[in-house]
Formats: C-alpha cells, structure tokens, sequence
C-alpha cells in the first residue's frame, strides 16, 4: 500500500466523523475497471495516468464529498464530462469570469477536471506536464480561493492536515 493510499484511507475516515450528522454524507463508489489513460478536457484526448492518480483509481470509483461539497470523479465520469451540459456551462462561467483561471493559461489537452461541486461551481482540476506518465500538479478552486498544488500527494497531506 503507497502513501497516496494511506492518505484516501485517512481522509475517507476523517469525513466520516466530520459529516456523521451533517447533510454532507460521503458516499464511495467501488473503483471501476482498471485504465491506463484519464481523460482530459479536450473531448476524445486521454492522457497517461500517473502512478498517483493509479492509487487513486484503484481505491474508489466516484466520492461523494471526498472533500467538502466537492465529489471526486471515476474516470468515466471524467469522460461524461465532454457531454454534460451543466457541467460544461459551469467550466464556460470559470473560463469567462475568473481572471486568470486555469482554464485560460492550458490548452484543453493538458487538463482534467479531478472533482466538482456543481451548485457552488467549486472544481479542481490536474494539470498535466509535457512529460508523459508524470504526476499532474492539483489546481483547487473553492469559496472563491484558488490553492495549487505540487502534485496528488500534497493535495491529500492539506485535507488531511498534515
């Protein structure tokens, strides 16, 4: 078991205690299949999936409010994001209204949406270096604060707090 897995297992039951008697109940879907590629934002274009981003996969499929409102996404639903409308209605508002968003400053290519929570338009997003099969830096969009980070790793070690 790698550290990546060791941290999803830490915050899956930090949530659990945190939302016991909230709204926000978190619900884990089992992992799907097995894929080498996730999909980016440019529709029909897969990028190699890092060996972060596999420990992630592998450990579930779809998270209900993994973190926060935010539900972390499988990798299919990654892929129904080229067609689903308000998802895209909500990546155009970004795009128009938030300065200097990272929909702005990457090609549609070296992107993927990671998480979403629909009715507060919070996203965070990977962003993919040139370098095929390396770690994506993480870019968190919430309340309207913008928080990036390093890689999957880092972005797990803040939402656990450490």
């Amino acid at each position: 078991m790698g550290e990546v897995t060791t941290l999803l297992r830490r915050l899956r039951g930090q949530n659990d205690r945190r939302y016991r008697d909230d709204v926000l109940e978190q619900t884990i879907r089992p992992p799907g299949p097995a894929r080498q590629r996730v999909p980016s934002l440019a529709k029909g274009r897969r990028v190699v999936m890092s060996p972060m981003l596999r420990e992630r996969f592998a450990f579930s499929g779809t998270w209900t409010h993994a973190a926060g409102g935010e539900t972390w996404l499988s990798v299919s639903d990654m892929a129904r994001a080229w067609t689903t409308r308000r998802i895209q209605r909500n990546l155009a508002v970004s795009r128009k209204y938030w300065e200097g968003h990272v929909l702005t400053r990457h090609p549609p290519e070296r992107l993927s949406l990671f998480g979403m929570w629909l009715e507060e338009n919070d996203a965070t997003f990977l962003v993919w270096p040139e370098e095929a099969g390396a770690e994506p830096r993480i870019v968190a969009y919430s309340s309207q604060h913008v928080d990036e980070y390093r890689n999957l790793k880092a972005y797990l070690r803040r939402l656990v707090g450490r």
